[in-house]
C-alpha cells in the first residue's frame, strides 16, 4: 500500500540518499531538509525535497521510480507540498523531456512559469548550468524556472 507522507530528511538520510543515488540524482540531501516521500513498506517510490537556500524556499529532487510513473504518485507528493507551502513562496527549476507534462503536473499545485531573470540569483545561475550541461552532453532535456506564490 502506498502511504505519502512528510518527514526530516534526517530520519530517512541513508535510504534517501540511495534513492537518489539510484536515480542518478547528483543534488546534496541536507539532514534539515524537508522531505515529502512515498513509500511502498520500507521502499522510497518518490520523493522531493524542501530546502532553505538564500532565504528562499525551493523545491528539489522530485523523482519517481521509472516503472511507477505517470500512476498519479507524483501529483499525489505534490499536493501534499501544497498544502505546506500555501502561505510561503517556493521556487523550483523542473526538467525533463516532457516540459508541457511537467508545466501541468506543477501548475496543479500553484507553481508558474517565470522568466529566470526574475528568480534570486543562485537560481538564475543553477538554471544556467543545468542549461550548460545538458547541451553539452546532446541532452535534450529542458529546464524551466517556475514559482508559487502564496495564496492570501
Amino acid at each position: 500500500m502506498l502511504c505519502v507522507g512528510v518527514t526530516p530528511a534526517s530520519e530517512i538520510l541513508c535510504e534517501l540518499r540511495e534513492f537518489y543515488e539510484a536515480h542518478n540524482y547528483n543534488g546534496t540531501v541536507e539532514p534539515d531538509d524537508v522531505v515529502f516521500v512515498a513509500m511502498e513498506g520500507s521502499i522510497i517510490v518518490g520523493a522531493v525535497r524542501l530546502c532553505e537556500e538564500e532565504g528562499v524556499y525551493v523545491l528539489r529532487g522530485m523523482q519517481v521510480l521509472e516503472g511507477r510513473q505517470r500512476q498519479g504518485i507524483g501529483r499525489r507528493i505534490l499536493i501534499l507540498v501544497s498544502n505546506h507551502i500555501r502561505k510561503k513562496e517556493c521556487w523550483c527549476i523542473s526538467g525533463g523531456r516532457d516540459i508541457e507534462g511537467l508545466r501541468r503536473l506543477y501548475g496543479n499545485i500553484g507553481f508558474r512559469p517565470i522568466n529566470e531573470e526574475g528568480a534570486p540569483y543562485h537560481l538564475h545561475a543553477r538554471i544556467r548550468i543545468y542549461r550548460k550541461a545538458h547541451a553539452a552532453q546532446g541532452d535534450d532535456k529542458q529546464n524551466e524556472m517556475l514559482v508559487h506564490l502564496p495564496q492570501l
